[in-house]
């Protein structure tokens, strides 16, 4: 058995989600999220438009992040950075920040990449400097209440989940797996380069067992 991507709950082996996620999930790719994505990207136009007029600069590149469940909503936020002179300003030369564009909530990653289609036609349209995309996700659900030796086995499946949606079905390991902790809470994340980072697990107020638990579980990666 393994453990359901968006859920947490058990599901057949070597499924990413259970029937009942995969069905909210088949309904939330339905186009029913905020525009239609032609309209959406007119709609970016206009407001990249109005940006510039007001600021007398140009578009020198676009960022975005995706960050959501893995098999699961997401939300996508564009911002894009202004300069004199568009994409022949030097980076060294670029001192405002990011002016927002939208923020979209998808109900799939899949969703999500078909939005960001308009990033990739500004860039070519203008030669714009590359783009700057953040992709982070999160498996399961966040908590544990198990016991702290039982930790290891958890993080082996849902990097399992990881690697099978992110390497389409490949067992490419990712480039590193790794703890963000402080005081309250402990995250450990997998970084699969530029197909995005992976929070594989996170818990607040964890024991010193538990912090344990997982430094073993990441020494033997």
């Amino acid at each position: 058995m393994d453990l359901c991507a968006r859920c947490g709950e058990s599901c057949e082996a070597d499924d990413l989600v259970c029937n009942r996620c995969s069905e909210t999930r088949i309904r939330a790719t339905l186009p029913a999220e905020g525009l239609a994505p032609s309209v959406e990207e007119g709609s970016l136009d206009e407001r990249l438009a109005r940006i510039e007029a007001k600021s007398g600069e140009r578009a020198h590149h676009v960022i975005a992040t995706i960050d959501g469940a893995l098999g699961g909503g997401v939300v996508v936020e564009i911002s894009v950075v202004m300069s004199p002179d568009g994409p022949e300003t030097p980076a060294e030369e670029i001192w405002g920040s990011a002016e927002p564009l939208t923020t979209i909530e998808c109900g799939s990653s899949e969703v999500a990449a078909a939005r960001m289609s308009w990033i990739d036609r500004i860039t070519s349209e203008r030669s714009l400097a590359p783009p700057e995309i953040s992709r982070r996700f999160r498996v399961g659900t966040r908590g544990f209440r198990g016991e702290p030796t039982a930790v290891g086995m958890l993080l082996d499946a849902r990097l399992h989940m990881a690697k099978r949606a992110l390497e389409d079905g490949a067992e490419s390991p990712p480039r590193s797996c790794t703890c963000e902790e402080d005081a309250a809470s402990l995250r450990v994340m997998a970084d699969f380069t530029n197909k995005g980072t992976i929070e594989l697990f996170s818990v607040a107020r964890p024991s010193i067992e538990l912090r344990a638990a997982v430094a073993l579980w990441l020494e033997s990666r």
